[in-house]
């Protein structure tokens, strides 16, 4: 299975390689799957590929397989994607991206997207904006549970 799923992976004209990624993501950890490494350098390289025969949608999902796997390139890549791509659905993965690993210093960055012209990415900047306040209430929550817990002495 390892074997199609690579040979599927250079299919990058159609949606075939995006299906092959998510494939070799279900199978990470098996024995007879992939590495959350592999997995990373193949979604990075296809993210950033700059075949122009590149189907789009293939880097809107291998951005969302690194956001997933918290690769620590993802949420530099996602904030370039959305700053130079004209493309909505690369824009729109982009946000849910930043939305995923994002802090309160990004939500500027997708704000603008919430009430912008562009109808179809104001509901993904919604939702990323609540996911990145979500992230940080439970992070102060972590913080006052292990401030309570030490006494006060941290």
């Amino acid at each position: 299975m390892a074997a199609a799923i690579r040979e599927a992976l250079k299919e990058r004209s159609t949606s075939m390689a995006g299906t092959a990624l998510i494939a070799m993501n279900s199978l990470k950890g098996r024995p007879d799957g992939f590495s959350e490494d592999e997995i990373a350098s193949t979604a990075y390289e296809m993210a950033t590929g700059g075949e122009p025969e590149s189907f789009q949608l293939n880097k809107a999902t291998a951005l969302q397989i690194l956001a997933m796997l918290k690769d620590k390139r993802a949420l530099q890549l996602a904030k370039d994607l959305l700053r130079d791509s004209k493309e909505i659905g690369i824009k729109a993965s982009a946000i849910c991206a930043i939305g995923m690993l994002g802090s309160k210093e990004d939500i500027p960055l997708i704000e603008k997207y919430v009430k912008g012209t562009e109808t179809r990415l104001r509901m993904p900047a919604k939702q990323a904006i609540k996911k990145i306040e979500s992230h940080m209430q439970a992070a102060t929550a972590v913080a006052d549970t292990s401030l309570a817990s030490s006494g006060g002495n941290l």
